[in-house]
């Protein structure tokens, strides 16, 4: 055998080697979403459901990775490959109109601190069981 043959042989096992470890990379990205999809209920667009969502998001992060209180420790995850899951995890599982939230922000912490600075305090499901309550009342003297 040649030494070009050599060359080129060894050429091609380098390029394979890097074609698999797309393949891998580019399948953990499909299941990741494929995770974040599946987090129900979905983050509405007016935040409506956002203490339900972010318990699904919180169960499934502490299912995968074994941290119950992810989004209030003091600082941002140093685990990078982690990091990055968690903030595929949010942008997947929330209304397409959110997405400017969570737009040139670069750790899973902030993605979820700028929803749940929108959100967390403006349950609207809380305001119209109250208004419903308030309006089913029996006003008879």
């Amino acid at each position: 055998m040649s030494s070009t043959n050599k060359f080129d042989l060894a050429n091609l096992k380098e390029a394979l080697s890097s074609v698999d470890d797309i393949n891998a990379r580019v399948k953990k990205r499909i299941e990741l979403e494929n995770l974040g999809h599946g987090i129900t209920p979905h983050l509405a667009q007016d935040g409506s459901d956002f203490n339900l969502w972010y318990h699904s998001l919180s169960n499934l992060i502490d299912g995968l990775y074994d941290i119950d209180t992810y989004f209030s420790k003091a600082s941002d995850d140093h685990d990078k490959s982690r990091d990055r899951a968690i903030q595929i995890f949010i942008c997947k599982s929330i209304h397409q109109e959110l997405l400017s939230y969570t737009e040139g922000l670069h750790s899973a912490r902030s993605n979820f601190q700028s929803l749940q600075k929108r959100f967390q305090h403006k349950s609207w499901s809380q305001v119209m069981v109250i208004l419903n309550w308030i309006l089913n009342l029996n006003c008879e003297p």
